[in-house]
This record gives structure tokens, C-alpha cells and sequence, in this order.
């Protein structure tokens, strides 16, 4: 009964579970619309019936009334989930076409290039209007278009393409879960513009706001790294943070300062309510102040870009000082669920987003459980109390969005504790100066004194959290659980919860036994990995990159790439594989070092060409194709796979075949224009060819024959594999 009690208290979690469920049925597609909308027009003539026969109804039929309004918000969630469906890649022209569209966002100049959203639609077309994202050389900066111009544009659509390598991130299904389905680039002299956006709009103002502000910043202080955390911070994008600095607070444990939520909003909802504490005393003073704050709080929020957790931030804040001005307390909990119910109701693509999931993991983990922790400390002196506080906060948001964190980012940062510690106070104070800074904009001297500490605040803040971060953290940068131990975490996640208030014991028995689960399947998956042998050619545009793996160890081979390109290739191309395969020993070697020597890599003399056995397979890697140019041989050379990294020279007249291999792999370091060649025409002789250009990573699976290791042979510290 308790159950049923608090669920009845907070009236619209019902409503919204089965509206999740509605735009979860979408995304299943088990759902046709023609069928949804019959039931939904049954569903509302049976309430109409219901409601207006309610007095003939016996009191024992009463809850078919509250089963009929959850299948209605089931059927409206399933609605606005197809209607704001993104559509699928159309046919798109190779050639250029004629575009006239405008500029959706404000164009960002980052590593030579300017990239902006670009609504477009053929020039002299009733197409409909599509979602680009344009790219264009940032040559001059006065060249640079602006949010809300109108432009013509002559190019070619290039759909966006999906992952190459195993267990690498979607960009496309990112972007199409924007609504952006296409890319195009631009030069200098393909685009011009015809006129600006006419009408009033809240979202160019905005965003003509944030260019002007950060104008203004810019002209104050000299570029510095400190500069990107306070774009970040203040304003709401990350696009200016150096590389070093976001993994750093990654790592700390501390990104989500970064990204603007609710201790943002909170402290800007605070600092208003003290501006406008004047209009108190008048006739209703207090309703115009809530009014000015929220209408400053949402037009920061447009400003901002309307990121998931500023919304939801808005949207909870909004309710809670709406439930105040009518002097009616309500529940945090049906404030959590209200902004959440109406921000899924307008955009239910959010439900998917990891932005969205994880504010709202952290803000229900730490309503629910900070408490709980508080609790035990209560006694302790007052500034022990305001540290455990703090720590009480981040330990209970962790504890949330733990599921969210290891399957996202496959980390957990061991040091959170500290670094929220630190950086914390430091955030808050660094938001009131930012704060204080908008409001004596107008003031030269006044906000050049403010920005001055802001800059000194947030350089204490880096160093701080650079610090921290290179503090030893084992493996808890690469942990890895499958979708069903994460399903498992969930369960046991969620018992807790249910057993803390209600004290079922089938709650602490299925949660325990969950864990059970997990860990067995985690043990499977490990024995597993120790029988592997896998060959991975993986698709890095320019280079060829070869990754040998036997159980948990391996050995990546490059084509003389830079320590740091090299580092970057495996960090973007090759991670996820690593850890989903719970390969952690892992050596890096040149193909023409002397380590790879060691391992019985054979050069062809002075050459750049390659051969080595793995298992019972060999493997013959051509860097420098052109040795092969007009030779002759009694017999041809034979490979089980051939990895081809440069253009064939071509055959010549009565030349015979050279090389006969099962496999042809061609690298992804082949130029984006070289096709192979017909086998008549070729001095390799394939029965399969596989181009990792277009086709993505090429796998191996040498599994089944376990016998020979090559590094048994040459390397004594890898004899485990």
C-alpha cells in the first residue's frame, strides 16, 4: 500500500512512464500510425462515456477511468514520437546544386574551418526544407556568415558516414538524431549572401546576445586557455576548450561543470531573486519578480542553445518557484517529473540523448540518496559538515548515473570525490563573478577588474583539476560491461531504491542476485577473451594501421606515424575494441622499427614491404607497391592475406601474376580516388578483395588454431598469450 500511496502523490509519474513508453514504441517501430490513431480516438470516446455516464459507473470499475488516461498518453506519446521521427538518407545528387537556406546556428571557427547548421532547400524547388551541416575554410573572419542570414550556395549533399571500426562512435546517427542527415563543403566563392532572417525571432536574438558578450570578453583579454572553460561555463558551448584540458577534467571526474545544468541555473535563479528583492513590498511585487526571473532565466537558456539539462534546469526551477508563489510546497520529485513529462512532450527525441539521461540520473540519484548519506554525519563540527556535504552531493549524483557513466564513457573517475571537492566552490564562485559581470557589462572599468578574476578563478580551477587528474587511477579508465551486465546494474540499482524506503525483502534478494548475474556473465566474457586470436585492419584515412591480438594482450603496427598521431588513432579508431575485448598489454611498433623486428616481422631487404606468419596464416603488408614494377619471377608469391597501402604500378605486356593471395585487404591509407585495378591488369592474383575505405575495419578470427604464437616466439614478457 505504501507503493500505491506514493505513486497516487506525485499524479503525474504515471502519466509520464507511459508517455516514455509510447515514444520507446516508436523507436521499436511495432507500431503502425493508422492503427495508433483508431485507438486513440477509441480511447478518447470511452473517457467522454466514462465521464459523462460517471454516476451509472460502479465504484469498482472507477480505475478502468485512470488505465484508459495512462493508454491515452501512451498513444500521444507514440504520436509525437512518429511525428518528430528524423527521416531516413533520401537519394541526394551527385553533382552541384543551387541551395537558398539560412544559417540555424552560430557558425563556430575551429582548426582552420567554420562549421554551422544550415536549413536549405533546392533553389527553384517545393522540396522541403532539410537540416545540412556546412563546412567551409575560415580564410578571412570578416568573411565568416552570421546566424539568420539567408544564403545561396552552390554545392554537392554528402551523406555522413557511420562508423568505421568496431565499437566506434555514430557521428551520423548523432547528427540524424539532430535532424541533420546530409554535410556539405563550401569555398570562397560558392556561397553569398542574399538578405537576413525578417521577423523577430527569441533564438537569433539570443544567440546575437552570446556572439556580443563573448565579442566583448575577447577584445578584454588575450586568448588563453581559460578563456575556452569560461565559453564553456557562462555560455554554454565547449567548442573552445583545448583537447588536454577536456580529458583532464574527464578524468577528474568533473566534466559535468562544464556542461550547463542545474548548479547553473540554481545559482543564476538565486542571484536574480536578490537583484529583484525590491519589488517585494508592492502589490503584487512577488508575481512580477518570479515573472522577470523566469523570462531572463529561459531567454538565457535560448541564449545558451536549449541543451537537455538547461531546460530541464529551467523547467524544474520554474516549477518550484511557481509552487512557492502560490504558497503550495510541492514535491521535488513532481517537480522532477513535471519538467520532464512537458520537455518530452516538445522534444521526445531527448529521450535518447546521454545529456538528458544523465541530468536526470543525477538530479533523482541525489533528491533520493544525498540525504540518506547526510544523515550519517550530522553531529560532525560545521565545516566538516559543509565538506561532507559537498561530498555527499557528488557521491550520490555518481551513484545515479553509474549505469549511464560505464556504458557511455567506460570509466569511473576515482578521484571524483576530491575534484568535486576542490572545483565545486570554485564553480560557484566563478558563476556569481560571471553573473556580476553581465550585470555591469555597461561599466568598462568595473567588468575588466571582474573579468581579470574570473580568468585567475578558473586558472586555480585547470591547474587544480590537471593535478588531480595525473594521480594514479589503475584501470578505471577502461572498464568495460556488456549491455546485459549494464541491464543488471540497472536492476540492482534499482532494488535499492526500492528497499531503502520500503524494506521488501525480494527487493535486496533480486538486487543481490542481479549482481550475481552480472559478475557471471563478466567471467564468460573474460575466459573468452583469453582463447582470442583476432587480425584487425582498421580505417584510418591516410594510414595503415594492423592490430595482432591474442587473449588479453596485443600488438599494434603503424606506418611511421608520429607518437602523438599514432596515440590519437588508437584513443578515436582503436579504443572501443580494446576495451570491449579486454585487450590491456598492448605494444605499439613502427613497421620499420626494430621492435617490430623482435616479433619476426620479415622486411623485404631495403624495402618498405612486409611479411610475417600469425598462427598458421601468413601475411604480406605492401608499402612500397612500385618494387614489384616490371619484374619477373619462376614462381609467384603466395600469401593467405596481402594488405595493400600503395597503388599497383601497372602490368606489363605478358608480364605474369607475382603474387596470389586468398585475401586482397586494401588499406585505408589508398588515396580515396585509387581503385584496384582488374586482376588481368594486376600483378596480384585475390580470390576475395575487402577495401576498408568503404567498407570500414577488416577482422580476422584465428581462434580455432591456437598452436604457434608469434609472440611466444620473440617476446618472453607476452608467453602468457
Amino acid at each position: 500500500m505504501l507503493v500505491i500511496n506514493d505513486i497516487k502523490s506525485s499524479p503525474v509519474f504515471r502519466p509520464l512512464v507511459f508517455l516514455i513508453a509510447g515514444i520507446l514504441l516508436v523507436s521499436m517501430e511495432v507500431v503502425k500510425i493508422k492503427l495508433l490513431f483508431y485507438i486513440g480516438v477509441l480511447l478518447f470516446l470511452s473517457l467522454c462515456l466514462f465521464s459523462t455516464f460517471r454516476f451509472m459507473v460502479s465504484r469498482n470499475l472507477i480505475p478502468i477511468k485512470g488505465l484508459l488516461i495512462c493508454l491515452s498518453f501512451l498513444c500521444i506519446g507514440t504520436l509525437i514520437g512518429t511525428i518528430n521521427k528524423k527521416p531516413g538518407l533520401n537519394q541526394i545528387p551527385v553533382a552541384k546544386e543551387i541551395y537558398l537556406g539560412e544559417i540555424f546556428s552560430q557558425p563556430v571557427q575551429k582548426n582552420g574551418f567554420v562549421s554551422f547548421e544550415f536549413i536549405c532547400a533546392k533553389y527553384k524547388s517545393q522540396e522541403k526544407f532539410i537540416k545540412v551541416l556546412v563546412s567551409m575554410k575560415s580564410v578571412d573572419s570578416l568573411k565568416i556568415p552570421e546566424a539568420g542570414e539567408i544564403l545561396v550556395v552552390s554545392s554537392a549533399l554528402q551523406t555522413v558516414p557511420g562508423p568505421m571500426n568496431p565499437g566506434e562512435f555514430d557521428y551520423s546517427e548523432y547528427l540524424r538524431k539532430q535532424g541533420i542527415l546530409y554535410r556539405m563543403y563550401l569555398k570562397d566563392e560558392n556561397w553569398k549572401i542574399l538578405s537576413y532572417h525578417s521577423g523577430f525571432s527569441f533564438r537569433l536574438k539570443g544567440l546575437k546576445l552570446k556572439k556580443i558578450l563573448w565579442s566583448k570578453i575577447e577584445n578584454s583579454h588575450s586568448v588563453c586557455p581559460e578563456l575556452g572553460v569560461l565559453y564553456a561555463l557562462g555560455l554554454g558551448s565547449k567548442e573552445l576548450l583545448e583537447p588536454d584540458l577536456k580529458e583532464a577534467y574527464k578524468g577528474a571526474g568533473v566534466m559535468h561543470v562544464l556542461a550547463l545544468s542545474g548548479l547553473h541555473i540554481g545559482l543564476l535563479w538565486m542571484s536574480l531573486g536578490y537583484l529583484f528583492f525590491w519589488l517585494d513590498p508592492f502589490p503584487g511585487g512577488k508575481v512580477l519578480k518570479f515573472f522577470c526571473i523566469s523570462v531572463m532565466i529561459w531567454f538565457y537558456a535560448i541564449m545558451t542553445g536549449m541543451s537537455a539539462s538547461v531546460v530541464r534546469s529551467a523547467a524544474m526551477f520554474s516549477f518550484v518557484g511557481f509552487g512557492k508563489l502560490v504558497q503550495k510546497e510541492s514535491s521535488i520529485y513532481n517537480s522532477l517529473f513535471i519538467s520532464a513529462f512537458f520537455c518530452l512532450l516538445l522534444k521526445p527525441q531527448w529521450l535518447s540523448e546521454p545529456g538528458f539521461q544523465l541530468s536526470y540520473s543525477a538530479v533523482f540519484s541525489i533528491v533520493f540518496f544525498q540525504p540518506l548519506i547526510s544523515n550519517l554525519y550530522q553531529k560532525s563540527p560545521k565545516l566538516l559538515r559543509k565538506i561532507f556535504d559537498i561530498c555527499s552531493v557528488s557521491l550520490a549524483a555518481q551513484l545515479g548515473t553509474l549505469p549511464l557513466t560505464l556504458y557511455l564513457f567506460n570509466r569511473i573517475p576515482p578521484w571524483f570525490l576530491l575534484s568535486n571537492l576542490v572545483v565545486i566552490p570554485l564553480v560557484s564562485l566563478i558563476m556569481i563573478f560571471f553573473i556580476l559581470f553581465l550585470v555591469f557589462m555597461a561599466f568598462p572599468l568595473i567588468y575588466g577588474h571582474i573579468l581579470t578574476i574570473l580568468i585567475l578563478l578558473i586558472r586555480l580551477m585547470n591547474n587544480a583539476v590537471m593535478h588531480i587528474d595525473r594521480l594514479p587511477s589503475g584501470f578505471s579508465d577502461s572498464i568495460y560491461l556488456s549491455q546485459a551486465q549494464i541491464f543488471m546494474l540497472v536492476i540492482s540499482l534499482a532494488c535499492l531504491c526500492f528497499f531503502i524506503p520500503y524494506r521488501r525483502n525480494f527487493a535486496i534478494i533480486t538486487g543481490l542476485l542481479s549482481l550475481m548475474v552480472l559478475f557471471v556473465i563478466g567471467t564468460i566474457d573474460l575466459y573468452k577473451s583469453g582463447n582470442r586470436r583476432e587480425m584487425v585492419i582498421f580505417s584510418s584515412p591516410g594510414h595503415t594501421v594492423l592490430g595482432l591480438f591474442q587473449g588479453n594482450n596485443g600488438l599494434i603496427l603503424h606506418d611511421s606515424l608520429t607518437e602523438n598521431d599514432i596515440q590519437t588513432i588508437i584513443n578515436n579508431k582503436c579504443r572501443p575494441y580494446l576495451l570491449k575485448n579486454r585487450i590491456r598489454d598492448i605494444k605499439i611498433s613502427d613497421l620499420n622499427a626494430d621492435m617490430a623486428e623482435s616479433f619476426g616481422i620479415i622486411r623485404f631487404g631495403e624495402s618498405m614491404n612486409h611479411c610475417f606468419n600469425f598462427g598458421e596464416k601468413s601475411i604480406l603488408i605492401l608499402n612500397e607497391a612500385d618494387l614489384f614494377r616490371n619484374q619477373t619471377a619462376p614462381f609467384p608469391l603466395k600469401a593467405d592475406y596481402t594488405i595493400l597501402s600503395e597503388p599497383l604500378p601497372w602490368k606489363r605486356k605478358n608480364q605474369q601474376v607475382l603474387i596470389k593471395s586468398e585475401n586482397l585487404i586494401l588499406s585505408s591509407s589508398l588515396s580515396k580516388y585509387y581503385n584496384y585495378r582488374k586482376q588481368n591488369e594486376s600483378i596480384i592474383e585475390a580470390d576475395s578483395i575487402y577495401d576498408t575505405r568503404q567498407w570500414g575495419a577488416y577482422r580476422i578470427d584465428l581462434s580455432k588454431n591456437l598452436k604457434s604464437s608469434l609472440f611466444k616466439k620473440k617476446d618472453k614478457s607476452l608467453g602468457r598469450m
